[in-house]
C-alpha cells in the first residue's frame, strides 16, 4: 500500500488486514499491532504508531486506523518505507503490509 501526504499536513490512515483468502482478520486479543515508517529498510524509524502507545486503533474486524499528525510530517519530505506488523494472542508475528510513504513538499506555508 502506498500512502501520500503533503509535508505539514495531518492524515488519517485506514487499513484493512486480510488473510491469504482475502477474509478480514480478527484482531481482538492481539499482543501488539504497530505501524512504522523509516527512510529505507533497516534505518531508524521516523514515525511509529501502536495500540500500546494509544495512537493506533482497532475499529472492527480487520480494521485499524491511525493519524499521521502535522507535527510528525512537517520536517519530513521524500520517499520512505512503511509497514504494519501484528503479534497475535499466540505470539506469532506477521507483517501484514508494506509499501511506500511519500511526503511531498508543501507550497503554502513553506
Amino acid at each position: 500500500m502506498k500512502i501520500e501526504l503533503i509535508q505539514g499536513d495531518d492524515l488519517r490512515v485506514f487499513l484493512k488486514v486480510r488473510d491469504l483468502d482475502g477474509q478480514l482478520v480478527d484482531l481482538s486479543g492481539a499482543q501488539s499491532i504497530q505501524w512504522s515508517a523509516a527512510r529505507t529498510y533497516g534505518q531508524a524509524l521516523v514515525i511509529t504508531k501502536s495500540v500500546a502507545n494509544g495512537n493506533l486503533f482497532v475499529t472492527g474486524l480487520g480494521s485499524i486506523y491511525f493519524d499521521i499528525e502535522a507535527v510528525e510530517s512537517q520536517l519530513l519530505t521524500g520517499s520512505y518505507k512503511q509497514e504494519t506488523q501484528i503479534v497475535t494472542s499466540g505470539g506469532l508475528t506477521y507483517t501484514v503490509g508494506q509499501g511506500d510513504l511519500i511526503i511531498k513538499p508543501q507550497i503554502i506555508g513553506a
